[in-house]
């Protein structure tokens, strides 16, 4: 990081991450409203908003978070840390908008005990409450079934947990007549965007 920008050295680079006493969350908020002041990456009604999770191989147990877990970036289980996002895609952009880590219960003193110790859904859906407070009006929420399996967010497909099986298929609460074929295969793959977006950044931090 420290040598991509511009008059940074990585020591004192270093000192801020780790001492000065700053809020990831209120600089992300003054991102988004800096984003919002600009027309060209203004938030307007009716775009999709991506929910996503990412995992990344880390090695050790002292950083925050790490225990073991699948990895998405390698595709099987690995020590490593996982994040819950939230993307913004309206057919013309494709932006962030929120993150936060996943704790794995390893990682916390008294595991899935412990106060801190929240699900994936339970993170998701406490990103789709901040944007929606933010007063952000998406048009369609995409999730993968890893949420969709989950039944706080969904209602079970049966009358009972024990009986529910698997969702290893496309769900909907759209009208019928709305969800065609076309219309899944078109709004499903917006999802994708989320890879596009962190895909080029990535390309762009290397050159």
């Amino acid at each position: 990081m420290a040598n991509n920008a511009v008059g940074v050295t990585y020591h004192r680079l270093h000192h801020f991450l780790t001492e000065a006493p700053w809020s990831a969350a209120e600089v992300n908020e003054c991102r988004l409203q800096v984003m919002n002041k600009c027309s060209q990456t203004k938030i307007f009604r009716g775009f999709t908003l991506i929910l996503d999770d990412s995992g990344h191989r880390k090695s050790g147990n002292f950083t925050e978070g790490v225990g073991r877990q699948y990895i998405g970036e390698i595709g099987k289980t690995e020590n490593g840390i996982v994040v819950v996002t939230t993307h913004l895609y309206d057919g013309s952009k494709s932006l962030p908008l929120d993150i936060e880590l996943y704790q794995h219960a390893s990682s916390l003193p008294e595991g899935k005990k412990d106060f801190e110790f929240k699900k994936k859904p339970e993170l998701g859906l406490a990103l789709i409450d901040r944007s929606l407070e933010r007063g952000y009006r998406p048009g369609i929420v995409l999730i993968d079934a890893g949420y969709g399996n989950n039944t706080t967010f969904l209602l079970e497909n049966a009358s009972t947990f024990d009986e529910a099986s698997d969702i290893d298929y496309f769900i909907t609460n759209v009208d019928g007549s709305t969800a065609t074929a076309e219309w899944i295969v078109t709004t499903y793959s917006q999802r994708n965007w989320v890879e596009v977006f962190y895909r080029e950044a990535l390309m762009m931090v290397r050159t």
